[in-house]
């Protein structure tokens, strides 16, 4: 089974932060701030890269598209707007947990062991005010649906982008529906939580 892993720039993000200083709360952060923080110590990005890979493999298998980040430090699943969606409605398809969200239930399990955040994307079709107040309320159900499911979402952020980042024209259906799309990314949070899965040891 082929795996789709691939190791991309995170566009538009910086690996180092200005001025957060550890204090700035998430809720008040910017996507890219979001994706950038917290920073992983020079004597841990081995190990936490080496983690996350395997992470993102597992996700892979399943047939997820996954993408690593960051220097392998963070992925990122891209799951089709439309798998979850019909097209111009802000509710999911079913009620029950759709089974790429399920396969998120691991990044859950702990508190604070990691940070997810979903961003949702829409192509150019309506006004910009429609655009934003479909990705924002497709932002809401698919937090709701997680926080209803599973434990510990304190760590859990989103944001409704519209069509402010497209991956394609928007002049084709084709670019049009690749622009239609869920990011759901996992970003490392307590590194020293994430060693001790590795080394059994506890602080």
């Amino acid at each position: 089974m082929a795996l789709f892993v691939s190791v991309t720039g995170l566009c538009g993000v910086t690996d180092a932060l200005t001025d957060t200083g550890g204090v700035k709360d998430p809720q008040d952060m910017s996507l890219d701030e979001n994706l950038a923080t917290p920073e992983v110590d020079d004597a841990d990005k081995e190990q936490v890269r080496t983690h996350m890979l395997a992470r993102a493999k597992e996700l892979a298998a399943k047939k997820l598209k996954v993408e690593m980040l960051r220097r392998g430090e963070v992925f990122v699943v891209v799951l089709p707007s439309d798998e979850l969606f019909l097209p111009n409605d802000t509710l999911l398809r079913t009620d029950a947990m759709p089974p790429a969200l399920r396969h998120l239930a691991q990044f859950f399990k702990n508190n604070g062991e990691y940070k997810v955040i979903i961003v949702v994307h829409s192509d150019d079709t309506g006004s910009e005010s429609y655009r934003y107040a479909l990705t924002d309320s497709r932002v809401q159900s698919l937090y709701e649906c997680l926080d209803r499911n599973f434990t510990h979402t304190g760590n859990l952020f989103g944001y409704g982008v519209g069509s402010d980042i497209p991956l394609e024209p928007n002049t084709t259906v084709a670019g049009r529906k690749a622009n239609r799309r869920i990011e759901i990314y996992v970003v490392p949070l307590d590194i020293a939580k994430l060693k001790e899965q590795k080394t059994g040891k506890k602080r």
